[in-house]
């Protein structure tokens, strides 16, 4: 009983609104921009624990196959698709900010998945902004900021998994 009234209430907020920001006042601010990792917030597994594919060590060869060695996590797909289709974000920028030693998986990864909105746009293509090297997260954000021009506190990181 408690979950059928959950469900039914989920139902009835999508219904009303079918996205999250619609959910806020008109007034409400959204950021500028989303920075996003990859690892453990928009797929999984995390790429250093695919040893077993071709290609590993250096993440060379065909590397893994979007949606059969690395998923989207549910909640990033449905964050993708409103942040794709929602008017009130169309003045929000994505952006994707990476320590991964396997670079050139990642950014073949973001080409192979698609934002399931219909449009047939690849995440590589929505997302405007890719800082994707071994490092620390502070380089990452200050070439965002460099390139973007806003200030930092503006901005949205989301690491660890939506």
């Amino acid at each position: 009983p408690v979950l059928d009234l959950i469900s039914n209430l989920r139902l009835h907020a999508v219904a009303i609104a079918p996205f999250a920001c619609d959910c806020l006042p008109a007034s409400a601010a959204l950021p500028s921009l989303i920075v996003l990792d990859l690892d453990a917030t928009l797929w999984t597994p995390e790429l250093y624990q695919l040893r077993k594919l071709p290609g590993y060590q250096d993440a060379s060869g065909n590397g893994p196959m979007a949606g059969k060695d690395v998923r989207l996590f549910d909640g990033a797909k449905s964050a993708l698709v409103e942040m794709a289709s929602a008017s009130r974000w169309q003045d929000c920028e994505i952006a994707v900010a990476s320590r991964t030693n396997k670079g050139p998986w990642a950014h073949s990864l973001l080409k192979q998945f698609t934002v399931d909105d219909g449009s047939g746009r690849t995440l590589d293509e929505l997302i405007a902004h890719k800082e994707i090297f071994t490092g620390d997260k502070t380089k990452h954000m200050q070439n965002l900021h460099e390139k973007v021009d806003i200030l930092l506190t503006v901005s949205s990181y989301l690491t660890g998994g939506i």
